[in-house]
């Protein structure tokens, strides 16, 4: 029988003197969305979960679960990923993106770049399944809108609060740890798999399957209970009697979003016809 790990991360807050010395980020919501896909892998009697809370949520502990999940899963196991807290951005000085920025995970102690996490997914043995799930600000891409009315799972704020690093801090934050954030661009280990295709996640032998909160140049909403996205996934899956497949899952997610805020599904990797047949979450049909 196939293995089933997650890990989940939900940071309400960062710490500042890892950022520009006075943001924190506060945020209502991220524990709480983290707490509950962590209940539904319960529900579904996962083989290990990691699960990750504001200080918690550090560097070193995000790094080392997912080597741990690379070391443990073969073919067929399920390790899926979740995140909701800010998303940053530190200046890309490795040319592997076309806006001259990596898009980040703002950790309690500092930012995880994405190059970090497509490196991590090389780690993985052939044809393990990754379905990951990122609920924060500049997380994807896609051209498509839908509408929808705020309920009580988001709860009622006096304003909107969006999950992103206020463009102050960004070059503060960057400047602070530069020399750890270049460095980990110019890994070489990164570029082992193929140099000539600078979007690393694209190198992994694993198949790895991604729904974002919203587009590359989109903000995720935050709410008083459950951030926008991650209230709409829970609505859809239904304590569990969601069934269809993670094609079925993201349409009927991105039909209940507000029209400034429009989720991606995406695929990369290794390609796994039977994977893409499943119900999400479950590694069965």
């Amino acid at each position: 029988m196939s293995k089933r790990y997650l890990l989940s991360i939900g940071v309400n807050k960062v710490n500042p003197a890892d950022y520009d010395g006075q943001w924190d980020g506060a945020l209502p919501c991220c524990e709480k969305d983290a707490t509950d896909i962590d209940t539904l892998a319960k529900s579904l009697g996962y083989d290990k979960r990691f699960l990750l809370k504001t200080s918690k949520a550090t560097r070193q502990n995000v790094l080392r679960a997912l080597k741990t999940a690379a070391k443990d899963l073969k073919k067929g196991d399920l390790f899926v990923i979740y995140y909701s807290g800010h998303g940053g951005q530190v200046t890309d000085i490795n040319g592997d993106e076309t806006d001259a920025y990596d898009e980040t995970w703002c950790l309690y102690d500092g930012q995880l770049i994405d190059d970090e996490i497509y490196y991590a997914f090389t780690g993985f043995k052939e044809c393990v399944r990754i379905f990951m799930i990122s609920d924060s600000c500049h997380s994807g891409t896609v051209a498509k809108v839908a509408m929808m009315n705020a309920d009580e799972t988001t709860g009622v704020l006096k304003k909107k609060l969006y999950k992103f690093m206020p463009e102050e801090v960004t070059g503060k934050a960057y400047m602070r740890k530069r020399e750890l954030y270049d460095k980990i661009q110019m890994n070489d280990l990164m570029k082992l798999s193929n140099p000539k295709n600078k979007d690393y996640a694209y190198s992994t032998s694993a198949s790895v399957k991604l729904i974002s909160g919203c587009q590359d140049n989109q903000y995720s909403q935050a709410g008083a209970i459950n951030s926008v996205f991650t209230a709409m996934l829970m609505k859809v899956w239904r304590n569990g009697t969601f069934k269809g497949s993670y094609k079925s899952f993201h349409k009927k997610i991105l039909d209940l979003m507000p029209p400034d805020q429009t989720p991606n599904l995406y695929n990369v990797g290794a390609r796994d016809s039977d994977f893409n047949l499943q119900k999400p979450f479950a590694n069965s049909k």
